[in-house]
């Protein structure tokens, strides 16, 4: 039982992780949304681009919170009803078992979606330097 425990615990670990990842992606637009070389200079339809992307990793991100959060409460909710059962231990530990390897699963989902957020996350950094890059330049230019 410790162990569901345990588990839920990184649950609500992943559940945090992706939350401050959307806190990221809406502090990083709200930035571009108050920067008018942003909305309106020169290169402001990649700019458009990069708050589309922004966007979509965001709703993304909610998705993936919205699952990793039902998953956590049926976690909780199960852990309740096992703890105020008295049923024999037999069974109980065979729906435990069962329990521990699905949530196992949701786990090393969660590490993967994490991973995939954290990938897309460089790539739109990186697209922002090359944007503030190649903004650099041209102003050098003028």
């Amino acid at each position: 039982m410790n162990n569901l425990k345990q588990l839920l615990v990184l649950n609500h670990t992943n559940l945090d992780r992706l939350r401050v990842r959307v806190s990221t992606c809406k502090s990083r637009l709200r930035v571009s949304e108050r920067n008018e070389r942003t909305q309106f200079g020169p290169y402001a339809s990649y700019w458009d681009e990069w708050c589309l992307e922004a966007e979509a990793i965001i709703e993304d991100l909610q998705s993936d919170i919205a699952a990793t959060l039902h998953f956590a409460s049926e976690l909780k909710e199960f852990i309740a009803a096992i703890e105020a059962e008295n049923s024999d231990s037999g069974t109980k530990e065979k729906r435990i078992s069962k329990m521990q390897k699905l949530t196992l699963e949701a786990l090393a989902c969660q590490k993967d979606m994490i991973s995939i957020t954290d990938m897309r996350l460089a790539e739109h950094r990186a697209f922002t330097h090359k944007l503030l890059l190649v903004e650099a330049i041209d102003s050098l230019d003028d």
